[in-house]
């Protein structure tokens, strides 16, 4: 058990550090602008449109047996730990897992409220809202934890 639950805490460690590479993508990478450039099923970089049939993506991911998000061997559509971003301390990869972690962009775009009962201030805009989804892999690449955040920048 002891051997099972240390196989846990590496997969949840290293799905928050893929977390943490998302957002350094969005805000600091220069590549997450808006809505430019994500596409319904993802795009070979992770940027992805939200399904339309409310399903989750990394589910479609899991389902469709895509390797680089379910053992992380393979290139596809979510983003390997460090690809685009520039880990803190020159860490380019974890150690001591399977496989490096990963993680894809889902761009929301979260309508604004009507009107406004006070005079003079018409209906808000949208908002542009980034959510995340990571896995991380512990020792094993069947040990698997997946973590999810939004982000506004």
């Amino acid at each position: 058990m002891t051997g099972y639950f240390l196989d846990r805490q590496v997969a949840l460690q290293a799905a928050e550090a893929a977390l943490r590479d998302a957002e350094r993508d969005i805000l600091f990478g220069g590549r997450v602008s808006g809505s430019t450039g994500f596409v319904s099923g993802c795009s070979s970089d992770g940027l992805c449109l939200p399904e339309t049939d409310g399903s989750p993506i990394w589910a479609d991911l899991d389902t469709n047996n895509n390797l680089g998000w379910k053992k992380g061997t393979a290139d596809g559509p979510s983003v390997r730990f460090g690809t685009y971003s520039n880990p803190p301390s020159g860490l380019a990869t974890i150690p001591d897992v399977a496989a490096q972690p990963r993680y894809i962009i889902e761009v929301l775009n979260i309508p604004g409220a009507g009107g406004s009962l006070r005079v003079g201030f018409g209906p808000q805009q949208s908002t542009i809202v980034y959510r995340v989804t990571a896995v991380g892999f512990g020792r094993r690449d069947s040990t698997r934890i997946v973590l999810q955040a939004l982000y506004k920048p």
